[in-house]
Parts: structure tokens; C-alpha cells; sequence
């Protein structure tokens, strides 16, 4: 998993080993706290990835930057929820999302 704060990309966690074949994966949001958790496409447990990150950066306070009183960096619009996949490996791999759901708890 990787995490970029105001430009700065850094790995969180180690590699983990992704089951061949579809997927499912979940986030889940509380508080300040992003989990993240992923399995099989059959139905069963997933498996939690070993770190957490932190939600309070997904803000204009914390995006935003000021030197001398001078804006250096405006920040963003807000936070928003929805699915991304970059192939890393330059393969032209792809992801197909059969579906996504969005549950408040």
C-alpha cells in the first residue's frame, strides 16, 4: 500500500501476498483511522493489512501550506470516496470492478 502526504509517496506495511483470481477489499473509516482489509472473492474472512493510516491529512488544514504568510500550496477540495489501480509494473495490467458498495455504520 502506498500513501503520498503533500507529495512525499511512501510505503505503508510490507508487501502482501493477493490471492489469484477476483478479490474483495475493504476500508474502514473511524475517526482518524483508515483499515484497510482484503480476501478471496469467495465469501469468508479478509485478511486486516498490518497498518493503519491516518485520515486527519485528507483535509485543507493539513494539505494547505504557508511560508511567511504567502499561500505556498492551496490545499483540495475535500476528501472523497472511490477506486483507483495503477499498475506499477508497466505490464499494462488492468482492474475490473464488478462492484462496489458504500455502508455507514
Amino acid at each position: 500500500m502506498l500513501s503520498c502526504d503533500r507529495g512525499r509517496l511512501s510505503r505503508v506495511g510490507g508487501l502482501v501476498a493477493i490471492p489469484d483470481g477476483p478479490i474483495r477489499l475493504r476500508l474502514d473509516v473511524d475517526g482518524d483511522r483508515l483499515g484497510f482489509a482484503f480476501g478471496s472473492a469467495a465469501e469468508g474472512p479478509l485478511t486486516a493489512w498490518s497498518s493503519f493510516l491516518d485520515a486527519g491529512i485528507l483535509s485543507d488544514d493539513h494539505a494547505a501550506e504557508e511560508r511567511d504568510g504567502v499561500p505556498q500550496l492551496w490545499g483540495f477540495t475535500g476528501a472523497f470516496l472511490g477506486l483507483w489501480a495503477q499498475d506499477l509494473t508497466e505490464g499494462r495490467a488492468f482492474v475490473d470492478v464488478d462492484s462496489a458498495t458504500y455502508r455507514e455504520r
